[in-house]
């Protein structure tokens, strides 16, 4: 005998409802804040350079060229990240920029002088690294 379950029937029916509205109501707060942070971070690039200058190693020349580049492309996609429709391609773009600028996160643990000049901590800069990668599975999961 077979037997059909009913939408509604289902112990679990609801339960599973409840789920899906939680998860789909945390991705839109988590993108909203996500898009907040990414845009206030790409103006102060723009805005307040003289900030991230100590995060550029010697070696990487332009560095105020950079910082603009990558206050920019945060803005960009910051905004991009609340649209729908660009909101995959935003996602993939925070990602490949999260992973660009780790480098430079490396940089501030590990350099003194750079920590002085940003006025972060040794403890502040290593928790600022393992972050990143909780950001890019953040920006992965804005993907889908």
């Amino acid at each position: 005998m077979i037997v059909k379950h009913q939408i509604g029937k289902s112990p679990y029916f609801y339960l599973i409802l409840k789920l899906k509205i939680i998860s789909v109501t945390l991705k839109l707060c988590t993108i909203l804040i996500m898009s907040f942070f990414y845009i206030i971070m790409g103006l102060k690039h723009l805005f307040d350079h003289e900030y991230f200058l100590p995060m550029m190693p010697k070696a990487i020349p332009q560095h105020k060229l950079l910082i603009y580049i990558s206050g920019v492309c945060e803005i960009i996609l910051g905004c991009s990240l609340l649209l729908p429709s660009l909101r995959i391609y935003a996602a993939y773009g925070i990602m490949i920029l999260l992973t660009l600028i780790f480098p430079a996160n490396i940089y501030v643990s590990i350099n003194n002088i750079a920590r002085k000049q940003m006025k972060i901590s040794r403890r502040g800069s290593i928790i600022r690294l393992f972050f990143q990668p909780v950001l890019i599975l953040i920006a992965y999961w804005h993907s889908f």
